[in-house]
């Protein structure tokens, strides 16, 4: 494979943290319309800041969701 001269993914990486970020924003200004949801899912390595007990029970990955249809 020839070399990467440009950083690809690393522009990939950030492009796809922007589609998720603005989505949230979006969601945040107006909430989920209609019977939409979605899962987050991120890796739990040193760098992320998150309670030891969810560190213990999540080693690799964890998962999160939300729905419109949360509490109905």
């Amino acid at each position: 494979m020839a070399k990467d001269f440009i950083g690809y993914q690393a522009l990939t990486d950030s492009a796809l943290r922007r589609v998720v970020r603005d989505a949230l924003r979006r969601i945040e200004k107006s909430g989920l319309i209609g019977a939409h949801h979605f899962y987050l899912t991120f890796k739990t390595h040193a760098k992320v800041d998150i309670p030891d007990f969810l560190k213990e029970q999540y080693p690799d990955e964890m998962t999160s969701s939300s729905s419109t249809n949360i509490g109905r």
